[in-house]
């Protein structure tokens, strides 16, 4: 959504936070949680690909976290 809470198209979107402690901003590393909704793999790499609900997807690689 948007800043007056507004949905806004399907696509590829980024996020950046930041904190500030004692004072002083600094950058903080956030994720996307999102829902695995197959998972294949390729000859051409041994890193297992994740597809996402919106149709994004992922090197397996790159994942940080994974939960409920």
């Amino acid at each position: 959504a948007d800043d007056a809470g507004k949905a806004l198209p399907d696509g590829n979107y980024s996020m950046v936070a930041t904190a500030t402690v004692a004072g002083k901003d600094g950058a903080v590393t956030i994720g996307p949680m999102s829902t695995v909704r197959s998972v294949s793999s390729t000859t051409s790499s041994s890193d297992p690909i994740l597809e996402l609900d919106g149709g994004a997807s992922v090197n397996l690689s790159t994942v940080m976290r994974v939960g409920q």
